[in-house]
């Protein structure tokens, strides 16, 4: 009986050190109410991308972003052509790649982004191969944060739980 005892207070305490330890997770956040709108515990090869239609060109943008040591990194940069507000000069590589001209080895520290979800915009978060329209979920302008932050499984949990009942809120609004 002493070893059945021992070993479900291991495992118990096991199970409580592993959902403490923190992870690394991108959250989304609106800054209109403070509410995430968007948690995801991200790996060491995970990417993120925020994409756009940009308002002059009328033709998609796309940043694309990993987590390396709790920052968030820009690794690259992928649009359609040169014009208003696209930077001439690269900070790290370019090419052309399917159409595309792409920025790449980049690798620019953000300790925080914001964003001004728009309809016209149609931004649009993926991951995973999965595709969220922010436009749809979001109110017209609104403003967000991107932002890495350390957070234990237990809180990755409540957030999740949050973000989707935000995000429900948020479209039944629309």
């Amino acid at each position: 009986m002493k070893i059945k005892n021992l070993i479900i207070a291991i495992m118990v305490i096991s199970a409580s050190i592993w959902s403490l330890r923190p992870l690394s997770c991108i959250l989304l956040e609106d800054l209109n109410n403070g509410q995430v709108v968007f948690v995801k515990a991200m790996g060491a090869r995970d990417e993120l991308t925020i994409g756009w239609t940009h308002s002059v060109e009328l033709l998609p943008w796309e940043e694309i972003f990993r987590v390396e040591h709790n920052k968030l990194i820009m690794d690259r940069t992928r649009f359609k052509t040169f014009g208003a507000g696209v930077p001439s000069v690269s900070l790290g590589k370019s090419k052309m790649e399917d159409g595309w001209v792409v920025y790449y080895d980049l690798n620019q520290v953000m300790p925080q982004l914001t964003y001004s979800i728009s309809k016209k915009g149609r931004h649009i978060l993926s991951y995973d191969k999965q595709i969220i329209p922010l436009y749809q979920i979001l109110p017209d302008a609104t403003p967000v944060s991107v932002s890495v932050q350390r957070v234990s499984r237990i809180r990755l949990l409540q957030l999740s739980f949050s973000a989707i009942a935000a995000t429900k809120e948020q479209h039944q609004r629309l």
